[in-house]
């Protein structure tokens, strides 16, 4: 009896610091979080409450978001990494896929997967009356009563001798009349019925094209032309939205805004997928610390 209390007397010290430190550690980590929301007593609200976490969150998510937005992932860093010559080669790859997948699609085909029916319709119509406007001004411009009239005079001077006793009556005078009003009623009919003419053709010959296979085109044209193609366009494209928008792209108030808008049970699940073992190692940490301090006891 006497030996246990004796040793008893020798293990309690140890024992008891070691119960102290864990205890308080494990009491410290579980006060980083809870409790979660103040703890009133009346109006009195209790210290410690809410954690500590909980009760400086928004200086957490300030802290965190300055440090990622200036030092871990700066505007720069993203820029660069989605121009990166990987993020590039990936694009060429892809673009040369769907272009050797194009050759078994109509044209339509391939709009009706990129742009909704109503939009390519709507585009369509209005790129046929575009074309239209430009071949119908074309067509104005190059006075093409005026160049049949006069090729019309030529020809009859040409043929002039041919005609025999007609041609005694085909005077110079009546031949430049006539070639008046060739021109005149050519130049009216184009006014009059020319874009509608041309609008029809157009409109046919839109529909050949946007209904007829792309594999003679995508066998013509190589793949490396497409690809070098898409990595030229991808890097101009990206590099001047980012011209555009690296003044307006603030990483830090992005990440203080996601930590903000996040739950504090939702934070200490993120914390703890990261430091469990750590904070764990904290606590046990302190009842070893405890039990050190329990021994020394013993030999003071």
């Amino acid at each position: 009896m006497e030996i246990f209390l004796t040793i008893l007397r020798y293990a309690a010290g140890p024992l008891l610091g070691a119960i102290i430190g864990y205890f308080t550690n494990w009491l410290a980590v579980k006060m980083l979080f809870r409790p979660y929301y103040p703890k009133k007593i009346g109006k009195w609200r209790l210290p410690f409450t809410p954690g500590i976490i909980p009760k400086r969150k928004s200086a957490l998510a300030a802290a965190v978001g300055k440090a990622v937005g200036e030092q871990l992932f700066t505007k720069d860093d993203l820029a660069a990494a989605v121009v990166s010559e990987n993020a590039t080669q990936k694009v060429a790859e892809r673009a040369k896929e769907l272009w050797r997948a194009a050759g078994d699609k109509t044209a339509n085909e391939i709009i009706s997967l990129a742009v909704p029916a109503e939009k390519a319709e709507a585009f369509d119509k209005s790129a046929q009356e575009a074309i239209t406007d430009r071949v119908f001004r074309a067509v104005k411009d190059f006075g093409l009563g005026g160049v049949v009239a006069s090729e019309g005079v030529k020809v009859i001077k040409q043929k002039k001798s041919a005609l025999g006793m007609l041609a005694m009556f085909l005077s110079d005078d009546l031949i430049s009349s006539l070639a008046d009003k060739l021109a005149d009623g050519v130049d009216g009919y184009v006014d009059n019925y020319g874009r509608q003419a041309i609008r029809k053709a157009v409109s046919v010959e839109t529909e050949k094209l946007l209904n007829q296979p792309l594999s003679p085109l995508v066998e013509r044209v190589d793949d490396e032309i497409i690809a070098g193609f898409a990595r030229s366009l991808y890097s101009r494209a990206v590099k001047e939205m980012f011209a555009g928008l690296a003044d307006e792209l603030d990483v830090c108030a992005i990440v203080e805004q996601k930590i903000n808008a996040m739950s504090v049970k939702e934070l200490e699940k993120l914390v703890l997928s990261v430091m469990k073992k750590e904070l764990n190692a904290i606590v046990n940490l302190g009842a070893l610390i405890g039990f050190i301090l329990g021994v020394l006891m013993i030999f003071v």
